[in-house]
C-alpha cells in the first residue's frame, strides 16, 4: 500500500490494541503492520477498542487513519561499498555491481474512526 505522511485513508484491516489502550497494531493484508496511536479518540471509543481488540481475537473493520510518518531503517555502508543516492552499492567477486535500497519501514498513523 502506498501512503505518504498527511494522507487520510480508509483501510480494511485487523486491529490489536495494547493493554494500555494508548496504541495498537493495524494489520493490513499484504502490508507490514502499522503502529497506530489511539490517543486522538474519545475515551469511550479507546476503552471499547481495548476491550474488544485483543491479540487472540483482533477487531476487523474499515479503519480511517491519518499517516503521520514512515520510518525507514538506515542503510549501513560496509568496507568496499559506496553510496549512490539512497542505494548502497558494491562489486561481487566477478566485478558485477549490485545495489540495495532502504528496507521496508514501519508506518506510524492515528486512527480517526472506523465502520
Amino acid at each position: 500500500m502506498n501512503a505518504c505522511p498527511g494522507d487520510k485513508i480508509e483501510v480494511a484491516a485487523a486491529l490489536v490494541v495494547a493493554p494500555s489502550g494508548a496504541h495498537g497494531i493495524l494489520k493490513i493484508p499484504q502490508t507490514l503492520p502499522w503502529n497506530v496511536d489511539l490517543s486522538g479518540l474519545p475515551p469511550d471509543q479507546v476503552e471499547s477498542l481495548r476491550a474488544d481488540c485483543q491479540s487472540d481475537l483482533p477487531c476487523v473493520a474499515h479503519f480511517k487513519v491519518t499517516v503521520l510518518r514512515i520510518e525507514r531503517p538506515a542503510l549501513t555502508v560496509h568496507p568496499g561499498e559506496w553510496r549512490d543516492g539512497e542505494m548502497v552499492c558494491s562489486k561481487d567477486s566477478f566485478g558485477t555491481t549490485g545495489c540495495r535500497g532502504p528496507g521496508a519501514g514501519g508506518v506510524v498513523a492515528t486512527i480517526d474512526g472506523w465502520r
